[in-house]
């Protein structure tokens, strides 16, 4: 079992997340535009159109996005269902909810990330020889820029979309008791945890990134205003999300 996706990207999290939760290994293969999408277009067997990470290859069958890898891990892993019956609608929401924020936090990443020299650096591997990786980077830059249609939305705009979806979330809490958004522990959760990457990365236990990319993910000023929400993350991944082999490839 093969899962293709970027280190630093939220909703590889996802599903690294949802596959260790259910105890399956697989191997990682690092995304690196460019270099290697020749690579996964044909572990894809996708030679147009537009491709993304992550994906998961098992046996000959590819599971193209997040939601169909933990759809994946809930069929074939064990352990406690993260979509149980009676509330895979409402957690399916969430992460619907979660990745439309997400989609949004993507833009400010990038913005920020234009002048990070540190960040740059550290989002290529670390294989690549120094002369490669700043030109290198900075096309990844660009194409993501470019496919995900950067210059069509404003930092305003992509922050408000953000604080409408944190709103939701500690209006969620709030009903729900506090510790889980629907009374236990499901994707709903995780889908919520990996959100807040965007206003303040979890520490480094969980979530291997640089100091350059750290601060490039950073919103300082939704860390101020969501820290009770950066505190539940913090809980959740602490007591739900416990270091694994597999993550650390």
């Amino acid at each position: 079992m093969e899962l293709w996706g970027l280190s630093y990207s939220p909703w590889t999290e996802q599903a690294r997340w949802a596959l260790d939760h259910h105890g399956l290994a697989y191997k990682f293969k690092a995304y690196v535009p460019f270099l290697r999408e020749a690579a996964l277009r044909l572990r894809m067997k996708k030679f147009w159109g537009r491709v993304t990470v992550p994906m998961m290859v098992v046996d000959k069958t590819v599971y193209p996005d997040s939601l169909d890898i933990i759809r994946y891990a809930e069929k074939h892993g064990k352990g406690a269902t993260l979509l149980p019956d009676d509330l895979a609608i409402e957690a399916e929401s969430w992460k619907a909810r979660a990745d439309a924020a997400l989609s949004a936090a993507r833009g400010m990443v990038l913005r920020q990330m234009r002048s990070n020299a540190a960040g740059l650096n550290e989002s290529v591997p670390g294989a690549l020889p120094g002369w490669l990786r700043r030109p290198l980077a900075i096309s990844g830059l660009w194409l993501f820029g470019q496919k995900y249609r950067l210059a069509a939305t404003t930092m305003n705009d992509e922050e408000a979309r953000m604080v409408e979806a944190l709103d939701a979330l500690r209006a969620a809490l709030a009903r729900s008791g506090g510790k889980y958004i629907l009374g236990r522990f499901t994707l709903a959760d995780i889908s919520a945890a990996t959100m807040l990457q965007a206003v303040l990365p979890v520490d480094g236990r969980h979530w291997k990134i640089g100091p350059g990319m750290r601060a490039g993910w950073t919103n300082a000023r939704l860390a101020e205003k969501y820290e009770d929400l950066l505190k539940w993350r913090d809980a959740i991944y602490n007591e739900h999300r416990p270091a694994t082999t597999s993550r650390r490839a």
